[in-house]
């Protein structure tokens, strides 16, 4: 009986890894963007990087991702930055995950 409790421990202990999807960010810059005079460059110079890049009707989208934690407790924050077509920014959206 007690090997078995122990074998489960120690099972339970490997899956509390550790995962880091994407990049960190500082959300507060985000109050640095403003729509229609930030640009894609000012963006990257801000945030880096983004980890994706996407197209919608021909709409450039940047996200930033950030998401941290263990397999008993998440957390994590998204960036959406959609450019007009004069490559300033038409609107963006932050979101923070709720720890688990």
């Amino acid at each position: 009986m007690k090997i078995t409790i122990l074998i489960s421990l120690v099972f339970l202990l490997n899956l509390q890894g550790c995962i880091s999807v994407g990049k960190k960010f500082d959300q507060t810059k985000t109050t640095e963007i403003k729509t229609n005079i930030t640009t894609q460059k000012d963006i990257i110079k801000i945030f880096g990087e983004p980890d994706s890049v996407g197209f919608s009707n021909n709409i450039l989208i940047f996200e930033y991702l950030s998401i941290t934690g263990s397999s008993l407790s998440l957390s994590g924050k998204r960036l959406y930055v959609v450019f007009n077509e004069n490559n300033t920014v038409k609107e963006y959206s932050f979101y923070k995950m709720k720890d688990n």
